[in-house]
């Protein structure tokens, strides 16, 4: 118990449950394709449920949606009193593309079967960092 408490207190971002099927894609070009269920997310990486085990060390594409509409508009709000402006109109507010490192992988608790996987975000520019954490922070809240 005493090293899963230190665990948690190590973490350097904030955590939130949910419970999203995001496509994850691996290989020299990305051409394997599998869905995964994730269970934890934060602007630092996320733990999943994958229907395969993943090499850690080896990295993968994300591609995901926050749950809905309303989630975007207090994003949006929070974005605002940050003072963080995206200026790309073609930016995709709502959908990520985020690249991934497999952290570890092991036969899951809760699903015979299937995998629990810690997959760390890299390459995460600074406003996607920031929408995500926002996402956290209201997921936490209740706010969504």
């Amino acid at each position: 118990m005493q090293d899963q408490q230190n665990f948690e207190n190590k973490r350097k971002f904030k955590r939130a449950d949910v419970d999203l099927i995001v496509e994850c894609f691996m290989g020299a070009d990305d051409s394997i394709e599998l869905d995964i269920e994730v269970v934890d997310i934060s602007a630092g990486g996320m733990k999943a449920i994958t229907p395969r085990q993943l090499v850690p060390e080896s990295y993968v594409l994300l591609v995901f949606y926050l749950p809905n509409e309303e989630t975007q508009i207090k994003i949006d709000e929070m974005l605002k009193k940050k003072s963080i402006v995206v200026r790309d109109e073609t930016f995709a507010k709502d959908k990520f593309e985020v690249k991934a490192e497999v952290v570890w992988s092991k036969p899951s608790a809760t699903k015979e079967g299937e995998y629990d996987t810690g997959l760390n975000f890299v390459f995460l520019n600074d406003i996607t960092r920031t929408m995500i954490d926002s996402f956290v922070e209201l997921r936490d809240g209740g706010e969504v």
